[in-house]
């Protein structure tokens, strides 16, 4: 009877083991998962920060550029206003026909720009415009 027992201890305890050996390779299943997920997810934090980086230093290029258009514009307007007091006050000919050239060539430019600027959003507006 003994020998029995002892039979049906081992094989309890042969059982157990089977079970602990299931457990502890589904706790290292789960572990694995749980590191390809960690990985998964930090790979999608780095590339959405990538994003973000590349965002903020293009919108900083497009602001410095905002900027930079806009005091030139400025400074053209004054400019303008200069040159178009010139002309307004000089009496030699010479200087009138210098700066009535350069405001012409001012507004012609401006002129230019807008047009190449409203031939852009209709391009953009409907990209199958002029083909």
């Amino acid at each position: 009877e003994i020998r029995g027992d002892l039979a049906a201890a081992k094989k309890q305890s042969d059982k157990n083991r089977a079970e602990a050996d299931e457990l502890q390779d589904r706790i290292a299943a789960l572990h694995a998962q749980a590191a390809y997920q960690r990985d998964c997810f930090q790979f999608d934090v780095d590339a959405q920060n990538q994003k973000n980086d590349d965002q903020a230093r293009k919108l900083e290029v497009e602001s410095k550029a905002r900027i930079k258009s806009e005091a030139e514009a400025k400074e053209r307007a004054e400019l303008l206003q200069e040159a178009t007091e010139i002309l307004n006050s000089s009496t030699e000919l010479g200087v009138r026909q210098v700066a009535m050239k350069a405001i012409a060539e001012v507004r012609s430019t401006e002129q230019a720009l807008h047009d190449a600027t409203n031939r852009l959003k209709a391009l953009v507006r409907n990209p199958m415009v002029g083909t």
